[in-house]
């Protein structure tokens, strides 16, 4: 039981075997930092933002400020007791200490599902398949539904005006099965967005390593599903077998388990838009969007290749044929029975620069056709 004597919260800031607050704070501070870190480094990728900055940013921004808030209150919830027992805390500040751990809660909810959701809208502004464009919708809807339900399950208590109150009767038990739940339908959804890149650049023509590259940017999600587990196997531990006694003490370990999936998510959303894994969609199939989101990553992976975005030699095509219309000029062709092979090569050694993909998911013809050459006699 808490002490009925009132004391003054102050922060943890020294380990002892008493007060474990500091692993808290620290785990939270290193978190925020390489969350922010990435953050910048999106941002930096995204520049010129009037021109690049599209949905899935400004919902990894969203979450990043959420994910921010979150760890102010795990701050605050260390501050009143969180990481030393609850005989030495004040009834006052285990009180205050479960207030900052619900709200923070809430906004773990919020912030985990707009991370997936900047996955999800991410992988819809990659591709313009009509099938895939239909499957990323699914998933987008299916992402705002766990965050929307989820929200509640940890939000409201059906028996309690307190939700916050672990001491309250079955509010811990109710609490452990809602995250349990929220938790198993989350890592579900991850699962979905690892495994949907693979299908997204299955049939595209493009190296194998190319492929795994893209794929293993995205499925830098796993290791959050991993912690997921560990999070709620501790939540189990805590609100269960222990029946939430000694919380501010007991609490450590799931609050630490997630400002560490919390961080860890919204950098996993940002991963697959670094250089490194974008510039590989510059292909045939996504060379328009991926030029959209990073014109410089999509800029290196052509430099150096043997071939040109089939879109722009189109267009340069159109343009040729345009103005030949205007001259009023025509093409005709011999209706001889012939047989011409048109072969194009391309010496990458003088190229300084590239040509951008724009909807080069056209097919390239090529046409065999045979001549006979005949003599009068």
């Amino acid at each position: 039981m808490a002490a009925t004597a009132t004391s003054k919260a102050e922060w943890s800031h020294r380990i002892s075997p008493d007060d474990h607050g500091p692993y808290v704070t620290i785990t939270a501070c290193l978190m925020l930092t390489a969350m922010m870190l990435f953050f910048g480094i999106r941002m930096a990728i995204r520049w010129p933002w009037t021109k690049l900055i599209g949905l899935d940013d400004v919902t990894t921004i969203i979450a990043s400020i959420i994910g921010i808030c979150q760890s102010v209150c795990v701050f605050e919830a260390v501050h009143y007791g969180v990481g030393r027992h609850a005989a030495e805390v004040s009834s006052d500040n285990v009180i205050a200490a479960e207030k900052a751990i619900y709200a923070s809660d809430l906004l773990f909810i919020v912030a985990v599902a707009l991370s997936k959701l900047a996955v999800a809208l991410l992988i819809l502004r990659l591709t313009s398949s009509k099938a895939h464009v239909r499957t990323a919708h699914i998933m987008t809807g299916l992402t705002a539904a766990w965050g929307t339900v989820g929200l509640l399950a940890i939000a409201i208590r059906y028996r309690s005006l307190q939700p916050w109150d672990m001491q309250y009767p079955n509010n811990a038990a109710e609490v452990a099965r809602a995250w349990i739940g929220v938790g198993a339908v989350g890592i579900l959804l991850d699962l979905m967005l690892i495994v949907f890149p693979v299908f997204l650049v299955y049939d595209l023509q493009m190296p194998l390593a190319s492929k795994l590259t893209v794929i293993i940017g995205f499925a830098f999600r796993l290791p959050a599903s991993v912690i997921t587990i560990l999070r709620l196997v501790a939540i189990d531990n805590v609100l269960i077998e222990q029946h939430a006694e000694d919380i501010t003490w007991n609490a450590m370990v799931p609050v630490i388990y997630q400002q560490i999936e919390l961080h860890y998510t919204i950098i996993a959303a940002t991963i697959p838009c670094m250089r490194l894994f974008l510039k590989n969609f510059n292909t045939g199939y996504l060379g328009t969007t991926a030029d959209q989101v990073d014109p410089t990553a999509t800029m290196a992976a052509t430099k150096g290749s043997n071939s040109y975005a089939m879109s722009s030699v189109r267009s340069r095509h159109m343009n040729s044929h345009n103005k030949d219309k205007e001259k009023g000029g025509d093409i005709r062709l011999r209706p001889d029975v012939s047989m011409t092979t048109s072969k194009i090569n391309h010496d990458t050694s003088s190229e300084r620069g590239s040509i951008t993909s724009d909807g080069s998911d056209k097919i390239i013809i090529r046409k065999t056709v045979h001549v006979d050459w005949g003599q009068d006699r």
